[in-house]
């Protein structure tokens, strides 16, 4: 299958996706933005919010992009301060599954639990929904490491079994450099490899900009 891509992020069903950033309000942003595009392409999304207060985060949703409605699709957020979000598995699971979850967001990794004990369990947890559920998750870390896909080190096994490590600011770069393409939503092959050609001529004018020699990647899987 494919690599699919979202606001420059790239996702499979199934498959772990980690978008870093090194603030807070940076992740909040994105995280909304991100589970809003989701929603307008048709997917139904579970946000799960670690880092910031719940009230700040719903308002920020709310004041940019409208409340969040049970009308489908749907976009569910949910705030777990208690850095036990593994400890919330049933509330989870029955969100995941009355709702028909097709993409989770968890926007704050090391706020998410408050031990290794409890991290270890959500990391497993994270890997049932994806291979039980064929759900896309997407975490987002606040790491000042360089973390590498398929790679232990920054982030662990988080990272060892991450298709892709995506900066936000890789991202955001991509986004405002050339013309942006349309939300992704397409009903063939042929037009899923149209917006592959498409993300991929986004990879090429961005290298190609003055100053800019970092390599944002090109993997499709």
């Amino acid at each position: 299958m494919k690599t699919q891509y979202m606001n420059n992020i790239p996702f499979l069903p199934g498959e772990l996706t980690i978008v870093t950033s090194d603030h807070a309000e940076a992740t909040m942003q994105h995280s909304a933005r991100l589970a809003d595009s989701f929603c307008k392409a048709g997917l139904n999304v579970l946000v799960i919010n670690c880092g910031m207060s719940d009230r700040r985060f719903r308002s920020h949703y709310h004041d940019t992009y409208g409340e969040d409605t049970y009308a489908k699709p749907v976009v569910i957020l949910k705030t777990s301060l208690l850095g036990n979000v593994a400890g919330d598995r049933e509330a989870i699971d029955q969100l995941v599954r009355e709702a028909k979850i097709g993409v989770l967001i968890l926007a704050g990794w090391e706020f998410a639990s408050a031990n290794i004990r409890r991290r270890n369990r959500l990391f497993f947890y994270l890997r049932e929904l994806m291979a039980e559920r064929d759900i896309a998750v997407i975490v987002y870390s606040q790491t000042m490491n360089n973390p590498v896909a398929g790679k232990m080190g920054a982030l662990g096994k988080l990272a060892a079994a991450a298709m892709e490590v995506v900066k936000i600011d890789s991202s955001k770069v991509l986004e405002s450099a050339v013309k942006k393409l349309p939300v992704i939503a397409w009903d063939s092959p042929d037009e899923m490899h149209t917006i592959e050609q498409g993300v991929q001529r986004l990879v090429r004018d961005i290298n190609e900009l003055p100053g800019e020699r970092r390599d944002y990647g090109n993997r499709t899987g």
